[in-house]
């Protein structure tokens, strides 16, 4: 019986219930932000069918918090393995010539992240090596010609 009143009740109030948009309530809608250099990294993993494609964002959220480039990362990346194309493993950089623990990675996403520290100076151990160097240096330490 209690059960029957409770529907009764929600069919009578419910059309008496004005639902407002958030944004008319004090609250703001969230906007969905796609970084634009995301859409371009991946656009050009895709088109070329490379493994890396839906790792843009990883590329630019990983640049951003080591304050490496992200267009560097994702260059190497395809110069190293042909965008994961020809990687071993994980290791689409050629990371430690992907030989020993050092050149192996359980994710492209662990990939992405040791060597963007790496690169740019945040990681101890090579630290200096690559620390206070511009897009140049970087490269030629890296891959010295």
């Amino acid at each position: 019986m209690n059960k029957i009143i409770i529907m009764i009740l929600a069919f009578i109030i419910t059309p008496l219930i004005t639902v407002k948009p958030l944004d008319t309530v004090g609250f703001e809608k969230e906007k969905l932000k796609v970084d634009e250099r995301a859409v371009k990294i991946d656009k050009y993993f895709s088109t070329r069918g490379m493994p890396l494609y839906g790792y843009g964002e990883k590329f630019v959220e990983r640049g951003d918090f080591y304050r490496v480039e992200p267009f560097l990362l994702a260059a190497i990346s395809v110069q190293e393995s042909s965008g994961g194309l020809h990687a071993c493993g994980y290791n689409v950089f050629g990371w430690a010539s992907c030989l020993g623990e050092a050149g192996q990675f359980n994710s492209y996403d662990e990939a992405i992240d040791v060597v963007a520290k790496n690169i740019s100076g945040n990681n101890e151990d090579t630290r200096t090596y690559y620390e206070g160097k511009d897009i140049r240096g970087i490269l030629s330490t890296y891959n010295p010609p």
